[in-house]
């Protein structure tokens, strides 16, 4: 096609995933380039995914960006130049990506495929192709997802780690071919080269000891899952994440194989990046002695044996019941408290079996809307206010610093959780909004002044009925609590 004298406006689409590392972003935009030169366009615009897998739209920010600029009426280009089908898009659904070009078209502007071996015209033959193409580029993947699902259920037979982060205790260990040690890899790191395989290894000792001292608690001492989180948090243990112990993490470590060296893959099916749900136990890829054990072969049995005693699978009616007597208890609902409670399911099991836990809350008795009870108005001169909704009480920044002082004495503290369950209060965020600024600030102006905010974190986790009721005259102060 011979150029015209005023090139036409045209935008790049460039997605480069990590395991085709030859479709690279420069390798595109030289064929793209050379590509509109011949056709007589012009460049204006470039919408990048890198190491992005083409198969939905969920994780592809620039195919969304790009999208949303078509659609909005004033993208300032007629064509989307990207170098050929794959790279628009491997979507199962064919449907999806003949939508995607559709609604582009739709809006006046064209895609075309730089690379393929026809031309986008909507012609019978180039439709057929066109469809043939992105048969192809769907069944790739497809084949792709397939051999690196069997290779890895052989590697994890080998005893190799697959996964991602191991958890609070362990490492990942680089080995070479006969498993001997090269190097221990940190947080996010990532090997370098194939030659080289990833086992587990026991974590810094302060670490391999908290983990020791959880089974021990719970198996000879008998103490419960909540009980051992308090203590720990009690002492200031630490987890990998920085975040207080709580049910959930005391029961991970303790159903979990790998702290007895055993190593469990494919309890969980993901295919093509998206979870199939749990695998039946006879399809599990199990490798004995896969890695140094922190602890004992009989003690991992005996605590799996006591969890597995202990789960009761509630219907729906006992599950509102327990949850009715945690808000006896503690005057209010949170998802931390949930997951604090001995015996009673996680928030994900009520966010599953309800559809949320707010229906399970209202289920329960108990209406968090109080945080939503305040809306914000604007004054002639265009300052925002807070007013009440069913009252119209005008919330002025002196009555939020009152009500704030207020709590602070009530409870010798402050913090986000206590400020979204008070019912005279708006939400924090709003508080921070209204008063400018952070949490830092707000406290500061009411005369609380945090000196170590993860204490502060841990504190407030504490005093809200992790141990005793924030009343307890005996309760730690920011200074000595974990």
């Amino acid at each position: 096609m011979t150029p015209s004298s005023s090139p036409r406006r045209a935008a790049q689409y460039l997605r480069m995933s990590t395991e085709h590392q030859r479709y690279s972003i420069e390798h595109q935009e030289a064929a793209i380039a050379a590509y509109a030169a011949d056709r007589g366009y012009t460049v204006v615009r470039s919408y990048a995914d890198a190491g992005i897998s083409g198969l939905d739209l969920r994780k592809r920010k620039a195919l969304q960006q790009l999208l949303a600029d078509v659609l909005g009426g004033d993208a300032g280009f007629e064509v989307i130049l990207t170098l050929d089908i794959s790279r628009w898009g491997r979507f199962q659904d064919l449907d999806e990506s003949a939508h995607y070009e559709f609604v582009c078209r739709q809006a006046g502007v064209g895609v075309e495929y730089c690379a393929e071996p026809f031309e986008n015209d909507g012609a019978p033959v180039s439709s057929l192709l066109k469809h043939m193409k992105r048969i192809m580029a769907a069944e790739y993947s497809r084949e792709l997802s397939s051999k690196i699902r069997r290779a890895k259920r052989l590697t994890a037979a080998k005893g190799y780690w697959q996964c991602a982060e191991p958890g609070f205790g362990l490492r990942r260990m680089l080995v070479d071919e006969q498993r001997r040690p090269v190097q221990i890899l940190e947080a996010h790191e990532r090997k370098a080269t194939s030659a080289y395989k990833t086992v587990l290894a026991p974590g810094p000792p302060g670490e391999v000891e908290t983990v020791r001292r959880i089974y021990s608690l719970f198996v000879v001492g008998g103490l419960k899952r909540t009980a051992i989180a308090r203590l720990l948090n009690r002492e200031g243990v630490a987890t990998n994440t920085g975040r207080p112990w709580d049910n959930s993490k005391v029961h991970r470590i303790l159903v979990s194989r790998k702290y007895a060296g055993i190593y469990v893959y494919g309890q969980t099916s993901y295919v093509l990046g998206r979870r199939m749900g749990r695998t039946p136990p006879d399809q599990w890829i199990t490798a004995e002695a896969a890695h140094e054990p922190i602890v004992e072969r009989w003690m991992s049995d005996a605590a799996i044996r006591i969890v597995a005693g202990r789960q009761v699978r509630l219907d729906d009616a006992s599950m509102i019941e327990c949850l009715r007597g945690v808000f006896a208890k503690y005057g209010r609902l949170t998802s931390d408290l949930i997951d604090a409670e001995e015996g009673l399911p996680c928030t994900e099991v009520y966010r599953k079996r309800f559809g949320s836990l707010v229906n399970a809350y209202r289920l329960a008795g108990y209406d968090p809307t109080h945080r939503q009870a305040w809306i914000a108005t604007v004054d002639r001169r265009g300052q925002r206010s807070y007013v009440r909704r069913n009252t119209g009480e005008l919330l002025t920044n002196d009555d939020l610093l009152a009500r704030l002082a207020d709590l602070l004495r009530r409870h010798g503290r402050l913090s986000r959780s206590l400020i979204d369950d008070a019912p005279e209060l708006p939400s924090a965020t709003i508080c921070c909004d209204r008063l400018g600024g952070g949490l830092a600030k707000v406290y500061a102006q009411v005369g609380f002044e945090p000196t170590d905010w993860r204490q502060v974190t841990a504190l407030n986790r504490w005093r809200a009925g992790r141990c005793r009721p924030s009343s307890d005259q005996n309760a730690p102060t920011g200074s000595d609590a974990g």
